[in-house]
């Protein structure tokens, strides 16, 4: 009988901790069940400085973010990418000395 009252217990404060983390994320209908969960902001399309361009000659593609660029390259020009075997700091550099402004 103890042992099944401490399981309880155990099981009770599983469900209150679980309760918590769960009003944390969204708000519990009166079942327990979670409703609703706070959304994560997204920048739209616009908002997006796309300084990360694809070398790929022809190519018009270009990402906010480095990983996305090196992504592009695997999974669109593969041949490219075992080639030069692009990593994210190469990536970076390039479109460094792309944003940089030409000395004349």
């Amino acid at each position: 009988m103890k042992e099944l009252l401490a399981e309880k217990n155990e099981l009770l404060a599983k469900i209150a901790r679980l309760e918590r983390q769960a009003q944390d994320t969204g708000s519990v209908s009166g079942d327990g069940l979670v409703t609703e969960k706070r959304r994560r902001h997204r920048r739209c399309a616009n908002e997006i400085d796309r300084s990360f361009r694809c070398p790929v000659e022809g190519c018009p593609k270009s990402y906010g973010l480095e990983g996305s660029l090196v992504q592009h390259i695997k999974l669109k020009h593969p041949k490219y990418y075992e080639a030069n075997q692009i990593t994210p700091s190469q990536v970076a550099r390039t479109a460094r000395q792309e944003a940089a402004p030409k000395a004349e």
